[in-house]
């Protein structure tokens, strides 16, 4: 009997089940049937609260019918992604009529602006956190109206110079949003009123790193932060607003001030807040007042309640005295609130409603979901594609068969072709899409899948771009159909790795150029130990020669100035390489100073016919000056500058054997000036001229043996120049001499002349 009773019981719920379930599919086409579209993702607070207040007004009311989607634009702004989300809606919803549909935030609005007509026809519009709701023109107003964002900066600023008696300036922080561009401009206008009395700064966040530093070198004193946007993407995630700005705030010690109440607890100060909470409440008051009542007027824009909220613990941390904030002033993170003490316990019976809603909608909704199969099924076909655009990979499939060559529209646009079909791609002509040099290496990929020695598919090419120019790929794919071991379909995708063929042909260079560099050094310690021998040694050996009684006054003479000549040889080799070790450290200081010219280059002159004199070789030595202006006074580091010349000059001594040397000067315009240095030397190739005034470099090793030197005096004139806001070059042909040319900045300090004889100008 009892088996009996229990059967039947069965029996009569499964029938009620199949009549509810009937029921419950055409009590569903006869509920007015609502669009929530987000601009952004689940899971962003402003966005949660905005649907969350949404939901109350319909999700409990057996009238209407609540469709929810999230477009996720605040990661995927591209418009090509716009595009596939309207492909998706019209497929998605072709047999659904809305009664109406409410958009949040700008992107959402954009979107049905573009493209809503097209999906869902013309339903009344209800829009809400709209930043400029003024801006959106040509468009019917009696269709489309809603909620207003509008931020009260100006009261929020008030507020703060109010309790911040002492406070000069905001630093603003935004980030590259759209959002931020219009809350910056909106920020502008409020601040306009104090005619500059409260100064601000900007600062635009691409990363935390570097706000962080920024803010640390900020004196915290009479500041205060103004947060208006802070949305950085990281790895292909948006952070959120609060979370990102409390990681950074939290360690300095400047107030801060916003407008959103999801920037609260222990990161704003204070403002005159907005909520999204309110934003979806007024929204959804709307579309149900219109949809009761088609034909009433609503205002094209409605403003939403705005409140002061302070936050507890920032105002005790700050010393802000609560008597200075504005009258009704709700103060929150309050130890001592009820909701602050049972927060944790509220939560939890919170998610056990939300949770038991949920399993009632799932059963209530297990009709619909049998409807919307087929429209999944379409989606899951799209969502193949999506995924390998997101990815940056084109998708290709090869049919020997039936001679078909498939690719899709990315594969296409990582070739640069607009769409599939102007690639022309074939069986008989695929090849010309492939560099010709790595053609053997891909066929022969392929040859060891198909014998089975590889798994896949996986091999390194280029590709010939619809410009002509070739980039790097990686091919990955495999044999999917194959009739008695022959490959029937082959399938598989591209994805492009230029840039990691760059990265990696930069890191072989810098591994070679390391290398050089430790030879070159090596080839420089060598050459330095000679240089350094061979003075010492002199000196030594001549110093044990004259404190011997073997040798006659004269030749004692003679001895302790070849003694003086290999001191003063070593001390410029010793003060070269403090010279190039300043240099390297950051120690080396340009003193700039008035001098006279003429009277430097005079003094040059005799120094360089004494050096002629002691290499006994011939060589005149010309040097040009003005000679009309004696008193050439200029402002630059005179010691450096003779430095300079000097080096030159003496290398020309070195390398040139007969002939001459010549120096001139030229006033190219009333800051600069330029010096060249000219010999009949021996000249330098053109493939040294790129190295001689590298540190440690000469023309090559077998200069060095011949005519010594450490290569660090044109390395030296080159950082002094550089140092001098200059530059230098060489001009020389092998056989036939150098010219040696750097120009400084200086000022000339009787520079008056130069309008009587412009002929010092530009003499070359």
């Amino acid at each position: 009997m009892r088996l009996f009773t229990r059967g039947w019981f069965i029996f009569f719920i499964f029938f009620t089940c199949i009549f509810i379930s009937k029921g419950n599919e055409s009590y569903f086409n006869t509920k007015q049937k609502i669009l929530l579209l987000n601009s952004y993702h689940k899971g962003f607070k402003w966005t949660d609260d905005i649907t969350e207040e949404v939901q109350k007004h319909f999700h409990n009311n057996d009238n209407y019918s609540l469709f929810i989607e999230f477009m996720d634009s605040k990661r995927f702004q591209d418009s090509s992604y716009f595009k596939a989300l309207a492909k998706l809606y019209i497929k998605k919803y072709n047999s659904i009529k809305f009664n109406g549909i409410i958009c949040s935030d700008n992107n959402a609005l954009d979107f049905i602006i573009e493209y809503g007509d097209s999906i869902w026809g013309k339903p009344p519009i209800v829009f809400c956190g709209i930043n400029n709701p003024l801006n959106y023109r040509n468009i019917d107003t009696t269709r489309i109206f809603g909620v207003n964002e509008q931020i009260d900066f100006k009261s929020t600023i008030k507020c703060a110079i109010t309790i911040q008696p002492n406070l000069n300036e905001f630093i603003i922080i935004g980030d590259k949003t759209r959002s931020f561009t219009i809350f910056y401009q909106q920020f502008l206008e409020a601040i306009k009123s104090y005619n500059g009395k409260i100064s601000h700064r900007l600062f635009i966040v691409t990363d935390t790193h570097s706000l962080k530093k920024l803010l640390s070198k900020i004196n915290p004193s009479h500041k205060a932060i103004y947060l208006l946007s802070l949305y950085i993407n990281k790895n292909g995630s948006t952070n959120e607003m609060a979370k990102e700005a409390y990681d950074i705030f939290s360690k300095f010690k400047i107030p801060v001030y916003g407008n959103w109440d999801f920037l609260f607890p222990n990161l704003i100060i204070g403002g005159k807040i907005i909520k999204g909470s309110n934003q979806g409440k007024l929204a959804s008051e709307l579309m149900i007042k219109k949809i009761h009542s088609p034909h009433i007027s609503i205002p094209y824009i409605s403003s939403c309640k705005q409140e002061w909220v302070f936050d507890q613990q920032l105002l005790e941390k700050f010393n802000i005295n609560k008597k200075l904030l504005p009258p009704n002033s709700q103060i929150v993170n309050n130890e001592s609130s009820f909701l602050f003490k049972y927060k944790k316990e509220g939560s939890i019976v919170i998610g056990v409603i939300i949770f038991l809603i949920i399993i009632i909608l799932l059963l209530i909704s297990n009709t619909i979901q049998r409807r919307k199969a087929e429209l999944e099924l379409l989606v899951s076909e799209n969502r193949l594609e999506l995924a390998l655009e997101g990815a940056k990979q084109g998708l290709w499939d090869v049919n020997i068969n039936n001679k078909t060559f498939y690719v899709n529209q990315q594969f296409a646009s990582l070739l640069g072709y607009s769409n599939p079909q102007d690639m022309n791609i074939s069986l008989s002509n695929w090849e010309n899409f492939f560099y010709a040099d790595d053609m053997d290496h891909l066929k022969e990929t392929l040859y060891l899948h198909n014998i089975k020695k590889l798994d896949s598919i996986n091999c390194e090419v280029r590709l010939i771009k619809k410009s002509k120019d070739f980039e790097w790929f990686a091919i990955h794919g495999k044999i999917t159909e194959n009739d008695k071991d022959k490959p029937i379909r082959i399938t598989g995708s591209i994805l492009n790795i230029n840039n990691q063929k760059t990265f990696e042909s930069e890191l072989l260079n810098a591994k070679n150029k390391a290398e050089e560099s430790d030879r070159l050094k090596s080839s420089f310690l060598a050459n330095m130990s000679h240089e350094i021998r061979t003075p010492m040694n002199a000196i030594l050996g001549f110093a044990d020669i004259v404190t011997s009684d073997l040798v006659n006054q004269k030749e004692r003479n003679s001895y302790l100035s070849l003694i003086k000549k290999s001191g003063e040889s070593l001390l410029t080799l010793i003060n070269d390489i403090i010279d190039i070790s300043k240099i390297e450290s950051g120690q080396l200081v340009i003193t700039p100073e008035v001098f006279n010219l003429n009277n430097l280059l005079t003094h040059i002159e005799k120094i360089t016919n004494t050096l002629i004199a002691n290499s006994e070789k011939n060589i005149h030595f010309i040097i040009k000056k003005d000679t009309k202006n004696e008193d050439l006074l200029i402002t630059a580091d005179p010691h450096r500058l003779e430095q300079i010349l000097l080096n030159l000059i003496t290398n020309s001594i070195k390398f040139t054997s007969t002939g001459f040397i010549e120096l001139e000067y030229i006033i190219e315009n009333k800051n600069t000036l330029t010096f060249n240095i000219k010999d009949s030397g021996i000249g330098i190739s053109d493939e040294h001229k790129k190295i001689i005034f590298e540190r440690f470099r000469q023309a090559d090793e077998s200069t060095a043996k011949k005519f010594g030197g450490t290569g660090l005096g044109l390395a030296i004139c080159n950082s002094l120049i550089k140092m001098m806001g200059g530059n230098i070059s060489v001009d020389s042909t092998p056989g036939m001499g150098s010219n040696f040319s750097f120009k400084i900045e200086t000022k000339f300090i009787n520079f008056d002349f130069l309008n009587e004889d412009q002929s010092l100008y530009n003499q070359n």
